[in-house]
């Protein structure tokens, strides 16, 4: 038996008896087998964002992918996927959720303030043109149900991605996909 192999059937035996358990213990010996991972996407991740999230914060974040992904596989259920590839994919998206959430609030600038500098740059005759548009937005926005406006909101100005919004608003990505292109498709007749 090869040593990945062995390392597979610990694992799955591991996660059969944590699932049952939830034992501090047995969670602990998945985290030294993981360990390897968890350290990998950190490290990486924590060089590629330009210290806006330390490795540890990122390593913690994994932690809590795997202990997610330990509560969540079910052999049965995974079709010939082992528990690593299966944990390493939910290690990933917890540590690039962090990055990018990382990345938002870094890049975030109070919508007043990027209004107010933008204002100030432009000739009186631009800057009326510039308020007469954002006047028509604003009425043909308020025209639309909530959930459209709150999808503008949430994508353009609050920067999330299709997958926060559908969470959110307990819909699928394909409807959000679906309104916010409509609202953009808005957008562009008044251009």
């Amino acid at each position: 038996m090869s040593s990945t192999t062995a390392k597979n059937v610990k694992l799955s035996a591991l996660i059969a008896k944590f699932q049952n358990t939830e034992q501090d213990a047995l969670f602990s010996e998945i985290v030294q087998i993981m360990h390897p991972y968890l350290l990998y996407y950190s490290t990486r991740l924590s060089a590629s964002v330009n210290e806006a999230v330390s490795a540890d914060d990122l390593y913690a974040e994994g932690l809590i992918g795997l202990l997610n992904a330990a509560r969540r596989y079910a052999e049965d259920n995974v079709k010939q996927a082992s528990f690593t590839t299966f944990a390493v994919a939910h290690i990933r998206g917890r540590m690039l959720n962090t990055c990018a959430k990382s990345r938002r609030a870094v890049d975030t600038v109070p919508i007043e303030e990027a209004r107010n500098a933008r204002a100030t740059q432009l000739d009186p005759e631009s800057n009326t043109l510039m308020r007469e548009s954002q006047a028509l937005l604003s009425r043909k926005l308020e025209a639309l149900p909530d959930e459209y406006v709150d999808i503008f909101i949430m994508r353009s100005i609050r920067g999330l991605t299709f997958e926060e919004i559908s969470n959110r608003l307990n819909m699928s990505r394909d409807a959000i996909r679906a309104k916010y292109g409509m609202i953009l498709d808005l957008i562009k007749e008044l251009l």
